[in-house]
């Protein structure tokens, strides 16, 4: 492979404007790991930068940041949209960096065989770039991965080790397929931040002298008459320790999901070597013994597989395949049927007319909610499609079953991983190019790809990538989320509703028709963009980074992007 067309075209933008806080810091590590992880790996790639609407009182990134003198295997291009370009746009004057528009001028004229669309404050591990560099991609998939976030003094200047060490040393949270959820220091999950939750979690499923926690593939607690639950998708983790014990027994209350059909399953639980340590059938209607090896003083990983499952539930973009029940105890309890189990039972009595006469009427029921959501939908996409410069176009129809439903992608964190081969970007002709805050529109990519025919995958662990903190409010985080809002709302700058991200998936699901929302034009491919590859004299390696003055919340400036 020449260096004409590198394996690998990793496309962010940025401007030197300071957003959420110390940003050339940031901006500073992520460009000094994945330099050193290229050279590390010889992975044959290119980093392109946009620098978009550039500040006229600051230094531009290729002067007010350091830069190798020889970039060895990643070459650096630094991609200048000026702000005369920016003033094309509507809310110019109020948003200061359009990030998606911004990403489709750098993915636009990448030269990689594969593009990673990603923000210049994450770091990636060892084992994510290794399998890169292998050659392990593959064309026609849609890459995604869990984002774990990290305490923001991540040493700059430090060896790659040092840098993954301390962020898996100072984690805080992680954003995942089922949600973002808080972290203990040792990096198990705390299940929810929302207040609701988080009581539920006090006593969560489970008593504290049971030693389990819930790992990857549990969805958040909820409550139901009285009685709280997790749904889960298969492969759903728990996390069991003991100090002294050599084995774990605890009784569990489960009953299959829409995801398997709701009919009994068998459920084998696997260790953390994939061996067999038990098995049980669900049926729902009765507790399950679970007998599993511990080691002792040390915490043991259990996984929940089941066959069959993955099925798309109605009303729902999760995928579930099953919950449990608490509260989980020890021993042998006593346990009395919930009511909800003695309705069913009561059901299966009934005669088969009268059965047949409360389905109907419930599918007549969401018959008619279904026809009020598509008049609903239809009228609010004529109004975003006379909002927008030019309305989306229709593609050739795809060989998908007319009846499959919406899937739930990993959108959680989309905009900083999403890697596709180019071809498949310039199918899809990039992000939409909405002329708005980027919330969300990076998981409207996401279903513009699946429903052209490419599946999600999602890279496992040991598979990372960390997100290093910024300022609370200038991005999107469970505790900044409500200020950013209120603050984009002050300002009038308008930001896609997540429901009707939602309703346009649904609709392209119905129809098995994938919309593509830019023309030809996408990615400023008429306009002339200027490039330049940024210089680092061997002097410059030990500058200080120059001092950033706070963020200017409540400016356009400090709007995030």
């Amino acid at each position: 492979m020449g260096r004409s067309e590198p394996l690998l075209s990793v496309v962010v933008t940025c401007r030197n404007d300071n957003h959420g806080g110390n940003l050339l810091r940031r901006m500073q590590a992520f460009i000094n790991g994945l330099i050193g992880q290229c050279n590390r790996h010889d992975l044959d790639a290119e980093l392109i930068v946009v620098e978009w609407n550039p500040p006229p009182d600051r230094p531009r990134l290729s002067e007010a940041l350091r830069w190798p003198a020889e970039s060895g295997a990643c070459r650096v291009r630094i991609l200048e949209v000026p702000p005369e370009l920016h003033r094309r746009f509507r809310h110019a004057h109020r948003l200061p960096l359009f990030q998606m528009i911004a990403k489709n001028v750098g993915i636009r004229r990448a030269r990689g065989r594969f593009i990673l669309a990603t923000n210049i404050d994450i770091l990636f591990s060892d084992e994510l770039m290794q399998f890169i560099a292998s050659g392990g991609l593959q064309s026609g998939k849609i890459y995604r991965i869990d984002r774990y976030d990290a305490a923001a003094d991540v040493p700059v200047d430090a060896p790659v080790d040092e840098q993954l060490t301390y962020c898996r040393d100072h984690l805080i949270r992680v954003n995942t397929r089922e949600g973002t959820f808080d972290l203990t220091p040792d990096g198990v999950r705390i299940p929810s931040f929302d207040q609701e939750a988080a009581t539920l979690d006090r006593d969560d499923l489970a008593s504290a002298d049971l030693g389990l926690r819930f790992g990857a593939g549990w969805y958040p607690p909820e409550r139901c008459n009285g009685s709280h639950y997790r749904w889960a998708r298969n492969d759903a983790a728990i996390l069991v320790r003991s100090e002294s014990a050599s084995e774990w027994t605890a009784h569990f209350a489960m009953e299959p999901g829409p995801g398997l059909n709701r009919v009994p399953f068998m459920l084998e639980v696997r260790d953390g070597l994939e061996r067999t340590a038990a098995r049980a059938v669900v049926t729902g209607d009765r507790l399950i013994a679970l007998t599993l090896p511990l080691r002792p003083g040390r915490t043991s990983k259990f996984t929940f597989h089941t066959t069959g499952g993955g099925q798309a539930t109605p009303d729902d973009e999760r995928i579930l395949d099953f919950r449990v029940f608490g509260p989980i105890r020890a021993g042998q309890p006593r346990w009395r049927m919930p009511p909800r189990l003695w309705l069913r039972r009561l059901a299966r009595l009934c005669p088969d007319w009268l059965r047949g006469l409360g389905r109907l009427s419930y599918r007549a029921m969401r018959g008619a909610r279904i026809r009020q959501a598509e008049r609903e939908f239809e009228e609010r996409r004529r109004q975003w499609l006379a909002d927008l410069a030019a309305g989306p176009i229709k593609t050739e129809r795809v060989d998908r079953d007319e009846s499959a439903k919406v899937p739930a992608l990993h959108s959680t964190a989309c905009g900083d991983f999403t890697l596709m081969a180019r071809e498949q970007w310039e199918t899809v002709r990039g992000y939409p190019e909405l002329e708005m805050f980027s919330l969300h529109i990076d998981t409207v990519l996401l279903y513009l790809a699946y429903f052209h025919g490419w599946p999600e995958e999602v890279l496992p662990e040991p598979m990372r990538i960390y997100h290093i903190e910024h300022a609370v409010g200038s991005g999107w985080t469970p505790q900044g989320c409500a200020p950013l809002l209120a603050r984009l709302a002050k300002q009038n700058v308008p930001v896609l509703d997540p429901l009707t991200v939602m309703e346009w998936a649904h609709q392209m699901s119905k129809q098995a028709i994938p919309l593509v929302w830019n023309t030809t034009e996408w990615g400023l491919a008429d306009a002339d963009i200027s490039e330049s590859v940024p210089g680092a004299p061997a002097a410059r390696s030990n500058v200080e980074l120059p001092a950033e003055q706070p963020e200017a919340f409540g400016t356009a400036a400090a709007v995030e992007r």
